[in-house]
């Protein structure tokens, strides 16, 4: 029996309380605190999936994985620290071999610890090299006024491993040249992802990331989506970060059509008192 529409976005809607909470001792908010729709909702497990434009933030090798030409409109918000995310991307692995990704965003917010304001632009590039084997790598620039002035470019790597059908692996790096900003830590991650776009997926993470020179850090990621019939999807996630004993569960929902679809998500900060640290998300997409 297929699911009906009130009930699927009950599941977004009936997450952990978003009561108002002190987020003064919160860390400064940056771009990895809003990813994409699909990703968010997946608890941002999602470098051995990339088989959607967020592949250009997660996983460039995902970019590789079909052949289409796809355009995704986003915007996010935080409400707790009036952090929003505005973003448009294209993935073009039609016109040749190499698939091309372009992204540009746009961040504003008021965290505690400081405003935050300025753009990203991504431009990504994945190659086949083989039926089950695929790299990405590419350039990203930053632009920001606040928290830290930062006019700079770094880099991303990305690999995508499929041994056996309905099995990926995943492995990436980010900002692999220091830029010395908060909006660009360094960061390395691997994956795996068992399923597929047309039935379910199910997918867990490792990330560690060298921004504190003194100790690193290291977070883990699961989630999973179930499509009925192509055309609906269910998704969610869950995301723990250890060293700040912060641990966030997500929910979001997807129709699907041929030609576009639409998105949403709810992300929810679980730790005590911190209820207010909370994400909507939502995105169109149109398949070209």
């Amino acid at each position: 029996m297929r699911p009906s529409i009130p009930a699927a976005l009950f599941l977004l809607v009936a997450l952990p309380g978003m009561a108002a909470a002190d987020l003064s001792h919160l860390p400064t908010p940056n771009a990895q605190d809003l990813s994409g729709t699909r990703a968010l909702a997946m608890g941002d497990a999602f470098i051995a999936v990339g088989s959607s434009n967020e592949a250009i933030y997660f996983n460039l090798a995902g970019m590789a994985q079909a052949i289409k030409y796809e355009i995704d409109l986003s915007y996010a918000f935080d409400p707790g620290d009036s952090l929003s995310r505005f973003n448009g991307s294209i993935v073009d692995s039609k016109s040749t071999n190499l698939a091309t990704g372009l992204a540009y965003t746009r961040l504003t917010g008021e965290g505690a610890q400081g405003d935050v304001s300025g753009s990203i632009v991504n431009l990504g590039f994945a190659v086949p090299l083989g039926p089950r084997v695929a790299l990405g790598f590419g350039g990203k620039y930053l632009g920001f006024s606040h928290p830290e002035h930062t006019n700079a470019i770094t880099a991303d790597v990305g690999l995508l491993v499929r041994p056996v059908d309905f099995v990926t692996l995943g492995a990436a790096g980010y900002n692999l040249i220091d830029v010395d900003s908060p909006e660009a830590p360094r960061q390395v991650g691997a994956g795996v992802a068992v399923g597929s776009d047309t039935s379910f997926r199910l997918a867990f993470d490792t990330r560690f990331d060298f921004a504190d020179e003194d100790a690193t850090r290291f977070s883990y990621h699961a989630g999973g989506e179930y499509l009925f019939d192509g055309l609906m999807a269910i998704r969610a996630g869950f995301k723990r970060f250890p060293d700040e004993n912060r641990n966030f569960v997500s929910g979001g929902v997807g129709f699907i059509s041929q030609a576009a679809a639409i998105e949403a998500a709810y992300v929810q900060n679980l730790r005590s008192g911190e209820g207010g640290d909370r994400i909507f998300s939502f995105t169109l997409k149109f398949f070209l």
